[in-house]
């Protein structure tokens, strides 16, 4: 009898250990997996039209899915001491309000039921030069890649937690006999 207690002791103090360590690597893996999902490259297309021109280094989305906000920021390089005028335009796919400052342009997402893409163009000019850059955005109807990884999460820390349950409910009941 003792050595079944002891045994049942042995994993239950293991199996929590498994259970904390498996539910750390699974919300590191999970939040991976949604940052990853937030952060997306736009597919960028330069067309420059002077040599001398300012640059637009890149043009970067985020959370774009249906019905929610985007927000595209374009990384420029200019002289400092000439004005700079930035003019964007949206090329194609369902027209959408959108507002600018500078070199962002933020817009609501429309809603969707099945994925879309947008394309965008910016436009820059100094008093001589003039840079341009579209961008494509690709808008989700949702994230279903972190719906299924909370799903798969969820079925795993409840397996682990009915198992751990399942363990006490049997230290319990032999130390009670």
């Amino acid at each position: 009898m003792n050595k079944i207690n002891n045994i049942n002791e042995f994993y239950h103090h293991h199996l929590l250990r498994i259970f904390g360590l498996l539910f750390g690597i699974l919300m590191a893996i999970t939040i991976g997996a949604f940052l990853l999902s937030q952060y997306q490259q736009s597919n960028l297309k330069k067309t420059p039209i002077n040599h001398h021109a300012p640059t637009i280094k890149s043009i970067n989305a985020y959370n774009a899915f249906s019905g929610k906000k985007v927000t595209l920021i374009a990384e420029v390089d200019h002289a400092k001491r000439l004005p700079v005028h930035f003019n964007w335009q949206q090329l194609t796919g369902p027209t959408v309000n959108f507002t600018t400052d500078d070199n962002k342009i933020s817009f609501q997402a429309p809603k969707i039921s099945n994925d879309i893409k947008l394309t965008f163009s910016l436009v820059i000019n100094t008093a001589q030069q003039k840079t341009q850059r579209t961008t494509e955005i690709m808008i989700k109807t949702s994230d279903k890649t972190v719906n299924k990884e909370f799903l798969f999460i969820a079925i795993i820390l409840a397996s682990l937690l009915a198992l751990a349950l399942e363990l006490s409910a049997r230290k319990n009941k032999t130390n009670g006999s």
